[in-house]
């Protein structure tokens, strides 16, 4: 199961959501040097339907 990241922001009606897929789904972009990734980022909007996702590195924790 997918974990969501604490600190998830919303965008009115819309949600942006960081998560860990918890195996290997792609490569973060090329300005982020192409390294793979478990984590992506995942927008809905207010009715949840996905408007996009994609490969994102590991967010910093911003408890630890």
């Amino acid at each position: 199961m997918a974990a969501r990241l604490p600190g998830v922001s919303g965008l009115g009606e819309a949600a942006e959501r960081i998560v860990d897929a918890g195996r290997l789904i792609g490569r973060t972009s090329e300005q982020n040097g192409k390294k793979p990734t478990s984590w992506f980022l995942l927008s809905q909007d207010k009715w949840g339907s996905v408007r996009t996702m994609y490969p994102v590195e590991k967010p910093i924790d911003p408890i630890g």
